[in-house]
């Protein structure tokens, strides 16, 4: 009887280490990927840490108001606070003073801003809180606090115009938060976590090529609006940063109607500011997709100091 063939059980070994370097990247990168969460968990947690003081404040100037001015309803969200964006030292804190349409609304926004100037430097008198053309500035050790007397009517709200000598047209907040909530939705509720990180990561770019919060806000939601990727903050950083130039190129529509374009601060279509902006935004797409390729943790731990 004849024995086996010599060849038949040869052992193909290089089949074996395709399948033994598959392996190893696979445990390389399910490693990375859980060190990035880890970065981004610790940095999330700061940051919510570190915007725990704002509710304090903002219930001290309420109180203050309530006693002094007969006029006034309430204090409501108008900026990245009220959208659950806040990064403290990155974002406003937009409070809308909502009064009735009453004697003090007839002076106009300049002398209702002037009259809560006074009182709110009786209530706080060691803190630097100055007038400006739209808003009243509190700015506390932590925290900067902006007061923008409102008229609140059946379909948005009025502020003081670009003169804040006379009361703007409506305007509509509430359209924008609601679109950027929709959108969290979809993201399984990861999007209002990435913008935090995005603002954080930002915080170190020029200043004449950093965009605003609210800019932020408004790329984050074309950015995602149609995303199909994976709903992870890490993806969605990765895919913010290399979707998020095309949109900076040109001007975005402004849906509260507070102004024309959400980035009219940087000028027409293609300008220099928002070539540079682009240009960095880039750069760091292009860091994040070379981590992703070396499993380099490190450069995710650079970006988010």
């Amino acid at each position: 009887m004849g024995g086996k063939g010599s060849g038949s059980s040869r052992v193909d070994s290089s089949a074996i280490k395709s399948k033994l370097d598959l392996a190893s990247k696979e445990s390389d990168e399910q490693a990375y990927n859980v060190r990035v969460n880890e970065l981004l968990q610790s940095l999330l947690t700061d940051i919510n840490q570190r915007g725990s003081s704002v509710d304090v404040h903002i219930a001290e100037i309420e109180k203050k108001l309530k006693e002094d001015i007969d006029e006034f309803i309430s204090l409501q969200f108008g900026g990245s606070v009220s959208k659950h964006t806040y990064v403290d030292g990155l974002s406003d804190v937009d409070m809308l003073m909502v009064i009735n349409d009453s004697s003090l609304t007839d002076k106009g926004p300049d002398a209702v801003s002037k009259h809560v100037l006074d009182v709110l430097k009786s209530r706080f008198p060691t803190s630097d809180i100055v007038q400006g053309k739209l808003a009243i500035t509190v700015r506390f050790q932590d925290v900067e606090v902006q007061i923008l007397p409102a008229i609140k009517r059946a379909t948005g709200f009025k502020i003081a115009d670009a003169t804040g000598k006379n009361w703007s047209d409506v305007i509509k907040p509430d359209k924008f938060r609601e679109k950027l909530s929709k959108v969290n939705a979809d993201m399984n509720k990861k999007l209002i976590p990435m913008i935090k990180v995005v603002k954080n990561m930002i915080s170190n770019l020029p200043e004449n090529v950093k965009p605003t919060g609210y800019h932020i806000e408004a790329l984050a939601i074309e950015a995602f609006e149609n995303y199909k990727g994976k709903a992870t903050i890490k993806d969605m950083i990765t895919h913010f940063y290399k979707d998020a130039p095309k949109y900076i190129s040109s001007p975005i529509p402004d849906k509260t109607n507070q102004s024309v374009y959400v980035d009219e601060y940087c000028g027409r279509i293609d300008s220099k500011v928002r070539v540079e902006m682009a240009t960095h935004f880039d750069r760091i797409s292009r860091s994040l997709q070379n981590a992703d390729k070396t499993c380099s943790d490190s450069v995710w731990d650079d970006l988010l100091k």
